[in-house]
């Protein structure tokens, strides 16, 4: 895939941010993750193990709906096509996320799992300049997310 700065196999796997392990999300990231689609795989969960993308300080009440190009601006993982009880596209469906939880319906309450069947697989993560000139982000520990594709006739 065209884009790709990482490309993972498999229909189950494990994606995370840079830097996960020390804390803190690196600044001026605009990268993307590609896990190949399999035969038979129409769909892909992402299922988050860890999840904290930097937020704008309204984000941070988890009551607070944090997705869209409005909330999430700076700091953001992109998954397009994300399915929502609602449906794709309705009222209630997004494709960029930000703050302290990930879900489909944006309200960071806690993480639930997050589905796609937009293909190629691809997730998106950016983070704005810092600071600090580049070296980490203010804050936002990053995201871990395992997947799996999910079989079906495409």
């Amino acid at each position: 895939q065209q884009g790709c700065f990482q490309y993972h196999t498999g229909s189950t796997g494990t994606i995370q941010s840079y830097n996960l392990a020390g804390g803190q999300q690196l600044a001026g990231q605009n990268y993307k993750n590609c896990i190949r689609q399999e035969a038979g795989h129409c769909c892909i969960e992402y299922i988050p193990t860890s999840y904290e993308i930097t937020p704008l300080p309204s984000c941070a009440d988890a009551a607070n709906r944090c997705a869209s190009a409005t909330a999430c601006t700076s700091d953001y993982i992109l998954i397009p096509e994300v399915e929502h009880e609602s449906g794709v596209d309705q009222p209630g469906s997004f494709d960029r996320y930000c703050g302290s939880n990930i879900n489909p319906t944006g309200v960071t309450a806690s993480d639930q799992p997050v589905t796609t069947c937009k293909s190629p697989f691809e997730v998106t993560h950016t983070t704005g300049p810092s600071a600090l000139n580049g070296a980490v982000a203010t804050t936002g520990t990053g995201f871990s997310f395992n997947y799996r594709q999910i079989p079906g006739n495409c």
